[in-house]
């Protein structure tokens, strides 16, 4: 699970509109604090990017952000939890883009089935994460909707939620897409800052309003989900949106098939959660235990210490934490109102 931010347009107020996205970035922490990166293309057309294996918190500290992020007309950034590929190789980290530097990308989701493309499509990863293949299909590709159309044929094992920027033809346009697996928002801020800005979760936008001050100005923007299976491409100079959909929905089928097959076994998102927690609390038990067993003092003979006893809780609680590792991780994040919208969600 990571996160994605950006923004298009130019801005009518830089400084409020850095100290928007700064801080949207930095809330987009919550989703990955291995690695962040951005890239950017000014009004002047000086492309600029930087990645490190740092959470975003301190990533908003560097040079390369204060100096273009205020100058940008497009931008894309990323927060990542690292999957494939360590997050202490650059290449690995996000954005991700073409050898001519004119097209990123920036990704939130699993490939599962990346290597499969790269070799199908006789592809040389650069790298070892899975999210690299995307840029590498749209680079392919004459055009960048052209191969945002082959991402979506390809990417059948898989959730996606990305934004790209392409700077191939003479005025840079900005993407956005995403699978049914995974979100992306929307917010329209043309009449207060003069942009457009993305982000993963509303809770993300809802906070960043928050931390920024923009309570007051921005409270009735409500961030719009982007529909599954729907380009928005973005002219950077006059903000027209074109929603173009597309014709691949093997991935919502195989979605749906998943849902489908939870819901046969009973197992909901709420069984899961249910369960989860119940063998948290039970681990939790075994661990007051344990904490009893150790300040105990090995030295003195009046204590009886019942090690067959104390065994049999290791045991129970190494074979409860296995279990935990089955169960999908995005449940413990879930509350009660968005547990039914879990598919949507990871």
């Amino acid at each position: 699970m990571c996160g994605v931010v950006g923004f298009v347009g130019k801005s009518i107020n830089p400084t409020r509109t850095y100290e928007l996205i700064t801080n949207l970035l930095k809330e987009t922490k919550i989703r990955g604090t291995n690695a962040t990166g951005f890239y950017s293309i000014d009004d002047a057309g000086l492309i600029d990017w930087y990645k490190i294996d740092k959470p975003a918190d301190e990533f908003v500290k560097c040079r390369a952000w204060k100096n273009q992020c205020p100058n940008a007309i497009a931008l894309i950034a990323h927060a990542r939890l690292t999957t494939h590929g360590t997050e202490k190789k650059e290449i690995n980290n996000h954005p991700h883009m073409s050898e001519d530097m004119k097209i990123a990308l920036v990704h939130n989701g699993i490939i599962s089935n990346y290597n499969a493309i790269a070799q199908k499509k006789n592809i040389d990863l650069k790298g070892e994460c899975d999210s690299e293949v995307l840029i590498r299909l749209m680079e392919q590709a004459t055009d960048a909707t052209s191969g945002i159309h082959e991402i979506f044929k390809e990417i059948r094992y898989g959730s996606m939620a990305c934004l790209s920027i392409d700077f191939r033809e003479q005025n840079p346009f900005f993407y956005a897409f995403r699978n049914y697996a995974t979100p992306i928002h929307f917010v329209d801020l043309r009449d207060e800052f003069g942009i457009y800005v993305f982000c993963s979760t509303k809770h993300i936008w809802d906070s960043a309003v928050q931390v920024s001050g923009f309570g007051r100005l921005l409270r009735d923007k409500i961030p719009i989900e982007i529909p599954a299976h729907e380009i928005w491409r973005v002219n950077s100079n006059t903000l027209q949106i074109e929603k173009i959909k597309t014709q691949e929905s093997s991935s919502s089928d195989l979605w749906n098939n998943l849902y489908s097959s939870y819901s046969e076994t009973h197992k909901t998102p709420q069984d899961y959660k249910k369960s989860a927690l119940e063998k948290i609390e039970r681990i939790q038990e075994l661990s007051i235990r344990l904490k009893k067993f150790l300040s105990l003092d090995s030295s003195n003979a009046k204590q009886k210490i019942d090690f067959e006893s104390i065994d049999d809780d290791l045991t129970k609680a190494e074979g409860l934490i296995q279990e935990l590792v089955d169960i999908p991780p995005i449940i413990y994040y879930l509350t009660d109102e968005t547990v039914d919208n879990y598919f949507n969600l990871y």
